[in-house]
């Protein structure tokens, strides 16, 4: 419907960034299909054919978001990176979530192509967005805290974070049972493949993947308590779409500590996780009742940095074609 302001967005990152938003809700919907409905072979398959779209998109927004931003956008300055700059970034770490959960419903062939699609894109994305967040790290310390308008994103890093300790848990038990299942080993030595030693050593790629997790969910940690202090330091003035941002991220920690109590039978881990659900659904109520009163209620529009005046610029341009220049100059 506005051309115009569809191109302009391509001239700010965080703008383009946003894009990634788009995958992450559609590889949820595909979660929920596999959660509820992996029992029937059609939804089953519909899943899996909505995971590599979801796999496809996730490539196109990922990879050009750095040639846009060299190609199309002014140099950016420290001060105006933002942890939704993550956004671009986190969709490959959610569609390997997906992949991961699919892993256990398909048929060995299907089953291997996917645990290795979904491993490329969690190691693919860990690695790019811890890259962002030294980034983000080293602004927070040079050129203070973001915005009010955007002191919500600080919460987003708990997103790649969260959402990685999550998918390698699963990814790593997929491929544990693959080896135990179909005996596979590196061909090095000539030691035995006995169901014994399969055995192991799926137990310890099991294992290895809890440890990463614990790491991640640590690091998640100490970026929920940063955004936390850095709120309470800058309380936003109003509500803004972006408030949206600190749902997700608090939604894919809790995912992780869930596993990570299920997988170490620790209560300690079953309470915070029961906890941080508690804060996500309250989170998710107040965003929703927030955009309900101001963008139905109210009939506002949610207010988008650095786009303001862009009607009045669209409805000058319509004056322009019509003929009414001299007034404008007037």
């Amino acid at each position: 419907m506005f051309p115009d302001l569809s191109k302009e967005t391509f001239r700010d990152f965080s703008q383009v960034a946003y894009l990634g938003a788009f995958i992450i809700s559609f590889d949820n919907a595909i979660v929920g299909i596999v959660l509820y409905y992996s029992h029937h072979l059609p939804a089953l398959w519909t899943a899996f054919a909505l995971y590599w779209v979801a796999v496809a998109l996730t490539i196109i927004v990922s990879f050009a978001a750095v040639p846009i931003s060299c190609c199309y956008q002014q140099p950016h300055a420290i001060s105006e990176v933002s942890g939704v700059w993550l956004l671009a970034f986190v969709p490959l770490i959610v569609t390997s979530a997906v992949g991961s959960t699919l892993v256990p419903h398909l048929p060995s062939t299907p089953s291997q192509l996917t645990l290795t699609v979904s491993f490329l894109s969690w190691s693919l994305g860990q690695a790019i967005c811890s890259i962002i967040l030294c980034i983000y790290l080293w602004r927070l310390l040079t050129a203070s805290l973001p915005s009010r308008d955007l002191i919500i994103s600080g919460f987003v890093p708990m997103g790649p974070t969260g959402e990685g300790a999550f998918s390698i848990q699963n990814l790593s038990t997929g491929l544990g049972n693959h080896i135990e299942k179909k005996s596979y080993a590196l061909p090095i030595g000539e030691l035995p493949r006995t169901r014994v030693s399969m055995t192991a050593v799926a137990e310890g790629i099991n294992w290895l993947g809890v440890f990463i997790a614990l790491c991640l969910v640590a690091l998640a940690t100490f970026w929920m308590a940063q955004a936390a202090l850095s709120v309470i330091l800058r309380v936003p003035k109003r509500f803004n779409v972006g408030f949206w941002s600190c749902v997700f991220p608090f939604a894919v920690y809790t995912n992780a500590l869930s596993r990570l109590a299920q997988d170490l039978n620790n209560s300690g881990f079953r309470g915070w996780a029961a906890t941080c659900a508690v804060v996500t659904t309250l989170l998710w109520l107040i965003c929703a009742l927030a955009t309900f009163w101001q963008g139905v209620v109210k009939g506002q529009p949610f207010f988008a940095p650095g786009k303001e005046g862009w009607q009045e610029k669209g409805a000058l341009k319509e004056r322009l074609k019509a003929g009414s220049g001299s007034d404008v100059e007037a």
